[in-house]
């Protein structure tokens, strides 16, 4: 999967950064995860290895831990 015109400035991200993502996500793959993991210093990645394109939709409790763990650091 190609990245946008401005993929590149991705990885000049300096603020902590919690990347939430849907395991079954047939829109973006999860590799696309793994790469802002890798380019963004510092980030934290979960994966919801059950739900789709839009976990904070799907499951919001669950989700929503996950972010206020993350604040709380």
């Amino acid at each position: 999967m190609e990245g946008g015109e401005f993929s590149e400035q991705i990885k000049e991200v300096r603020q902590p950064t919690l990347i939430l993502w849907g395991g079954r996500d047939h829109l973006i793959p999860t590799s696309a995860a793994h790469r802002f993991q890798e380019d963004i210093p510092g980030s934290q990645l979960t994966i919801f290895d059950d739900l789709g394109h839009v976990p904070h939709e799907e499951d919001p409790a669950r989700t929503v831990a996950v972010v206020q763990t993350f604040l709380a650091h």
